[in-house]
């Protein structure tokens, strides 16, 4: 695709078995509505785009377990993402994000979920109690009074950092 590329092409819906969509260093804004339709997708990845907002709705992607947004435009969380009932991978690093939705906790197979970069100054309390969290990349800087006290609150376990 080319770099200067606004936009998906809405005929990605064609690509029915598609598993894994990775675009690094596009001008992607957005995301065309038909996305909705890649049933078997399970892993996408937007590096380095200008992606200001996801579609509404991302229920169809049923199947998709890793999401990596690297250095996207938006500045809230989106919200298509409480619908991605498979996610286990969530990364929202180096975007302008500024809060953490309380739905996060309704992320039960959740592994792992990197924010490093972000403007998020806390954190939702129980955040530490997802069941299958593994990993965390804090918004913090690290070794910070803010970073410390954040990883003082998960398991040894969990990898920090």
């Amino acid at each position: 695709m080319p770099a200067d590329t606004n936009s998906l092409p809405a005929s990605v819906r064609v690509l029915k078995n598609l598993r894994s969509l990775c675009f690094f260093n596009q001008r992607i804004h957005s995301l065309p509505t038909q996305i909705n339709e890649l049933h078997e997708l399970e892993e996408l990845v937007l590096n380095n785009s200008q992606l200001w907002r996801l579609p509404e709705d991302l229920s169809g992607l049923r199947s998709l377990k890793n999401l990596y947004i690297v250095k996207g435009k938006f500045h809230e969380f989106p919200k298509a993402i409480h619908e991605l009932e498979s996610l286990e991978r969530l990364s929202l690093s180096c975007t302008p994000v500024d809060k953490l939705p309380e739905w996060i906790l309704e992320k039960p197979k959740l592994k792992s979920l990197n924010l490093y970069g972000t403007c998020i100054k806390n954190l939702p309390e129980g955040l530490e109690k997802l069941p299958n969290l593994e990993e965390i990349g804090l918004p913090f800087t690290r070794q910070s009074k803010e970073w410390l006290e954040a990883k003082a609150r998960f398991s040894p376990s969990v990898e920090v950092s």
